[in-house]
C-alpha cells in the first residue's frame, strides 16, 4: 500500500540489519532499534536515506512498545508489514534460570510482537497491515543443550504464526522463518565461545549458512509472490531439523 511502512525490529544488528538493507531499495521502512545512535546510523546508511523512519524502543517494556508505536500510527504513519527479528538468548541450565531472566526473554522474543500487533490492529488504519513475518529459530524444533528457555520462546512464536494466520485472514498473511545457526554478532559471542560455529557445522547437512539465506526467505514471504502462503513455518537451516 503506498505510503505504508515495513516495520523491522532488531534492525541495527545481525539478521534484522541485513533484512533492512535488502528491503530498503524498494520499501519505506520503520527501523526499530534500542540504541538511538545506531538506529540513526542505520537510517542514514540504508539505500534511499530520507525514505525511512527510526523508532527507538526497548522491547522489554511492553507498555512503552505499544504506546510508542500507537503514537506513530495516530500521528499519521501506517504499517503494511511487520518483520519481527529482534530477539535475545541467554544460554544456561533451566535449574539456574532466574524468573526475571525468563520473563525478559519472553517479553523481547514473543510478547513484544503481540504488543506491536495490538498497536497496529487497534490503530487508526488497521487495514494497512498486509503481512507479518516472525523470525523464529530451528531451536523451536530441535533441542540444543542450554537453550530450553530460548527454544520455548521460539516455540511460542511458531504457535502465534499458526493462530494468527487463521485469525487475521484473509486480510493479513502471517508466516514464520526458522533459521539455523548463521554467523551473526549474537551467535558468535553467545553460543558457547568463538569456535562454536566450526563445531556445529558437522550437524548441518548443507553446512553452516549465511545471513543472506535467511534474508532471501523473508524477502519472498513479504512479497506478492507469496500472496497465497500463510501459516507457513519455513525452515532455513541447511537440513539441521531433519537429521
Amino acid at each position: 500500500m503506498p505510503g505504508a511502512r515495513t516495520l523491522i525490529t532488531g534492525s541495527t544488528s545481525g539478521i534484522g540489519h541485513a533484512i533492512a538493507m535488502s528491503l530498503a531499495p524498494q520499501r519505506a521502512l520503520l527501523l526499530h532499534g534500542r540504541d538511538p545512535a545506531r538506529t540513526c546510523a542505520l537510517a542514514e546508511a540504508c539505500p534511499r536515506p530520507g525514505h525511512h523512519l527510526e523508532w527507538v524502543a526497548d522491547l522489554r517494556d511492553l507498555g512503552g512498545v505499544k504506546d510508542g508505536l500507537s503514537a506513530l500510527l495516530w500521528g499519521g504513519e501506517r504499517v503494511s508489514c511487520l518483520v519481527h527479528c529482534a530477539g535475545m538468548v541467554q544460554v544456561g541450565a533451566v535449574r539456574e534460570a532466574r524468573p526475571a531472566m525468563v520473563r525478559e526473554q519472553f517479553r523481547v522474543n514473543v510478547l513484544s510482537a503481540v504488543a506491536m500487533l495490538q498497536a497496529i490492529l487497534q490503530g487508526p488504519d488497521p487495514q494497512s497491515l498486509e503481512s507479518v513475518v516472525l523470525v523464529s529459530s530451528a531451536a523451536s524444533r530441535r533441542g540444543e543443550p542450554g537453550a530450553a528457555l530460548y527454544s520455548a520462546t521460539k516455540g511460542a512464536l511458531d504457535g502465534l504464526v499458526a493462530a494468527l494466520a487463521v485469525q487475521l485472514a484473509p486480510q493479513v498473511r502471517v508466516n514464520g522463518v526458522l533459521p539455523g545457526i548463521v554467523p551473526t554478532p549474537m551467535s558468535k559471542t553467545t553460543l558457547e565461545g568463538p569456535d562454536f560455529l566450526s563445531k556445529a557445522a558437522s550437524k548441518y547437512p548443507l553446512g553452516i549458512g549465511r545471513v543472506e539465506d535467511v534474508v532471501a526467505a523473508v524477502r519472498f514471504l513479504v512479497s506478492q509472490e507469496a500472496r497465497w502462503i500463510t501459516g507457513m513455518l519455513m525452515s532455513v537451516d541447511g537440513g539441521r531439523t531433519v537429521v
